[in-house]
């Protein structure tokens, strides 16, 4: 008798998981956007461009008038000279086309003179989409972020006793990352580990994950867009692009598994980014202490890499273990958190592409890419500064000698080795550390809610977030103008400008040694141990605030503990940081820095600027989430809180019981450097309310559940809206940005000249950026090619002894001593910024010359 084969389901659950996932998200951004671009047609009216024309003076009234007719432009109104204001009927690109390429048009103004349309405040073609696509987006977020928080306010189900239900530990573990035990303690009646209350007590989900094949052809898929992305948006080189992707998952995912407790299942995605990014620090280690050795650059890691095969063999490969489809709360969470992020996405796009950044945002950028090129290039550490020659300076290089390392190994030109990159690597290990945490630490708690938060550094304390802000508000709201430009246009005030490495890397220090120390039950103690001992390299305040917040915790432990006695994690944090001290600063300490006691410098310092209310509020501001609960009164016995909040109290130690003064010549004494410590203190005290929150969330009750979401939602959404708002306007005028600098016309003429055996002086010390305010830091001329330049930077390295050789190019007569420091110096090249002070004419031989710079060679 023959039996029917039983037929497979036309549509798998996963497949109709998958497709639920995305058509939700979809089908609300459709709705919203379609109904937002038709109130939007009704209610913006299609009115005439206002717009500038300067004639030519050769032009009559009677050419004039017969081309006013054949543009219409109407309403003409004189402004000065020949130049005329307009009304512009017709707006189509075909007709601006004409005007612009007219050739009796001089100039025009309020035009886009590239895409031949209005201006974007005027072009409502542009506007009406635009608008209306970002308010799909935001609509889109704000839905699916309201969806998870309502289910999730609702408190979780208890066992009969009244207790939280307890799942098994080695049950856990055996699901990856599905569900995480989070910290343990020992079970009063078993002994054996039990999850603290509110820690890894969502209940289980059997969510769909991929199978190894899936999971392999995934991986190869993000590898060809990860190249195929570099090469279409920057113009990389294709095998260099892809050898960085290759280098970037041996020398940091397989080199990474050393820092995993070994045994430990297929990772999930979020600790296979954080593995990732701490792999490539542990190789950039391995990298720097060959040239420390004076041993060839590649020796180290490649120790590192046979180590790591020899020892993990292939649980080394292992790929990751991906979870899919992704629940709401999830996209919700992605939406906000990349939102907060796009300002360094969007910057890295207009700096990665060509042989050359062809623009700069943030004034430390060009610093930044400074040290890669010194370090592409360096046989020794620390390498020699390409600024001033014969510096040779101690500095938190663990960002750059990444790059560095990726360029090095793989050809990839030094900038796009930092924007393409090791930014998005460390950008992307933000948001995998804020989800690892919010997996590990808070489960309980809605991600669409806990992930923007942790990646939230405002107010950082260092300055008065509400001293700016609250009359900011204040003017809006008496005005009446409630604006996105109103509240958010003093971005810098919502810390979410800052794109430089060190700065991005620092952040990825702190959130990812949460993550360690919150999924360490899981993960083993030696990634966080690294992260904390080893956070000096990357951002020296962010090591200094992470090791005094991790000895206190550890010294809290000591003495509440039956045995006091240091724990193995704290020694190995410590070992790691000696290490790290006195490999890459005690060799090369300058001594001109001098870490002094100073009795409440930082409230001194608060109180004489005036912003004691205004740090008040900022203060209260981050702690009235912990507040909220700490109202409640309920106790956690198991205490694994408190680490935390230690962490973030020890740092406002520092800073008010000692400062750092730069007694050097032209150091600036004791400055606001010292006060950088602070800034991890927002970080870890959101991770202490979370922590707080997750420990009692079934017993708060809702009314103290919705407080405590709205306050930390409000916190991420705001910021979420700033930056964003930063985005958006980056994208519509680039030039808006943050200490913009166009590197293209000094580039065309630093192109000339030779990188290898040459010493470039120049008569314009001054940055472009702000209009040309900062003097005596041009830090394009080694940054844009790694050129070695003789003095161009005297703000961040003490060479104030060569001032008057400088002068002596600013000089509006030639003189022979000129030549005489060239012979003397070894000076090969002279860049002349021609609007600036210099000799004229000068009696050199020029190889080049543009708009705005020459180039002259001295004679040998």
């Amino acid at each position: 008798m023959h039996v029917p084969r039983p037929q497979a389901p036309a549509h798998s659950p996963r497949a109709q998981g998958i497709g639920r996932a995305l058509a939700i998200p979809a089908a609300l951004f459709a709705v919203i956007t379609g109904l937002t671009y038709a109130f939007l047609s009704v209610a913006i009216p299609t009115v005439p461009v206002v717009m500038h024309v300067r004639w030519k003076p050769a032009v009559s009234v009677e050419q004039r008038t017969e081309l006013e007719r054949r543009f219409t432009l109407t309403a003409g109104e004189l402004d000065s000279g020949t130049t005329w204001k307009y009304a512009l009927l017709d707006a189509s690109t075909g007709n601006i086309r004409s005007l612009i390429q007219h050739e009796a048009v001089d100039d025009t103004a309020h035009i886009n003179r590239v895409r031949f349309r209005p201006e974007f405040a005027q072009d409502r073609q542009r506007r009406l989409p635009v608008y209306a696509a970002g308010t799909g987006v935001a609509g889109c977020a704000a839905l699916l972020l309201l969806a998870a928080v309502r289910r999730r306010v609702a408190p979780i189900a208890t066992t009969e006793s009244g207790r939280l239900p307890v799942f098994d530990s080695a049950a856990l573990v055996g699901r990856a990352e599905t569900v995480s035990p989070g910290p343990l303690r020992p079970s009063a009646s078993s002994g054996r580990p039990e999850p603290v209350e509110g820690h890894g007590t969502r209940p289980t989900e059997d969510a769909p994950v991929l199978d190894r094949r899936q999971a392999a052809g995934a991986a190869a898929l993000c590898t060809a867009l990860a190249t195929a992305g570099m090469v279409a948006l920057a113009g990389a080189p294709p095998g260099p692009a892809l050898a960085s992707v290759l280098c970037v998952y041996v020398c940091g995912y397989v080199v990474g598994a050393l820092l995993i407790r070994r045994g430990t299942r297929r990772p999930g995605v979020s600790l296979a980014v954080v593995r990732t990014v701490a792999g490539l620090l542990l190789s950039t280690v391995a990298f720097l202490l060959s040239l420390v050795l004076a041993l060839p650059w590649f020796t180290l890691p490649a120790f590192l890499i046979a180590g790591v095969i020899v020892v993990r063999r292939g649980e080394a490969f292992a790929l990751p273990q991906v979870g899919w489809p992704p629940t709401k709360d999830g996209i919700a969470a992605a939406v906000l958190s990349l939102m907060i992020l796009s300002p360094i996405w969007v910057s890295l796009i207009y700096m990665a592409p060509g042989p050359f950044p062809p623009v700069f945002y943030n004034i430390d950028t060009a610093y930044t890419l400074e040290k890669v090129h010194a370090l592409v290039a360096a046989q020794s550490y620390p390498p020699p500064s390409l600024s001033n020659v014969g510096i040779h300076r101690s500095y938190h290089y663990g960002s750059q000698a990444m790059a560095a390392f990726i360029s090095r190994g793989t050809h990839l030109p030094a900038h796009q080795s930092l924007f393409l990159v090791i930014l998005p690597l460390l950008t992307g290990g933000l948001l995998a550390a804020a989800a690892a945490t919010a997996r590990h630490l808070c489960p309980a708690l809605p991600r669409a809610v806990v992930v923007p938060l942790l990646l939230v550094s405002t107010p950082s304390l260092s300055r008065s977030f509400w001293h700016a802000f609250a009359p900011q508000l204040g003017s809006a709201l008496a005005a009446g103008d409630v604006s996105l430009s109103a509240l958010f246009g003093n971005t810098s005030l919502w810390g979410v400008l800052s794109n430089e490495s060190m700065n991005v890397g620092g952040d990825f220090m702190i959130l990812g040694s949460i993550a360690g120390i919150a999924a360490a039950p899981l993960w083993g103690w030696t990634l966080a141990a690294f992260l904390i001992g080893s956070s000096m390299l990357v951002k020296t305040t962010v090591g200094v605030a992470l090791v005094a917040g991790f000895g206190l915790a550890e010294l809290w432990r000591t003495l509440t503990s039956p045995r006091p006695w240091p724990s193995r994690q704290a020694l190995l944090a410590a070992s790691v940081f000696i290490v790290t001290f006195v490999a890459f600063f005690v060799v090369s300490f300058e001594s001109n820095f001098h870490l002094e006691l100073d009795l409440l410098y930082h409230l001194r310092q608060v109180v004489a600027t005036g912003t004691l209310t205004g740090s008040l509020l900022d203060l209260l501001w981050l702690c009235l989430p912990i507040a909220i609960v700490w109202t409640a009164g309920l106790s956690d016995p198991a205490g694994r809180s408190v680490p935390y909040l230690l962490m973030s109290l020890a740092p406002l130690i520092l800073v008010n019981v000692t400062r750092l003064n730069n007694t050097g010549v032209g150091g600036g004494g004791s400055g606001d450097d010292w006060l950088q410590n602070l800034h991890a203190v927002p970080f870890l005290l959101h991770a202490f309310a979370l922590s707080l929150a997750a420990a009692r969330w079934a017993r708060l009750g809702r009314p103290r559940q919705r407080a405590f979401l709205a306050v930390t939602g409000a916190t991420a959404v705001s910021v979420a809206l700033a930056a964003s708002y930063y985005s958006v306007t980056l994208i519509r005028d680039p030039q808006s940005g943050t200490d913009f600098v166009d590197n293209r016309s000094l580039a065309a003429a630093l192109a000339v000249i030779p990188t290898e055996g040459t010493m470039v002086v120049t008569n314009d010390l001054r940055y472009p950026a702000g209009n040309f305010t900062r003097d005596y830091r041009q830090m394009q001329i080694p940054a844009l090619f790694g050129h070695q330049a003789f003095a161009v930077n005297y703000a961040h390295e003490a060479v104030e002894e060569r001032r008057g050789l400088q002068e002596l190019l600013q000089q509006p007569q030639w003189s022979d001593a000129i030549l005489d420091a060239a012979r003397m110096h070894h000076w090969t090249h002279l860049v002349i910024r021609k609007n600036y002070a210099h000799a004229e004419p000068l009696p050199l031989q020029r190889v080049f010359e543009n708009e705005d710079y020459a180039v002259f060679t001295f004679p040998e």
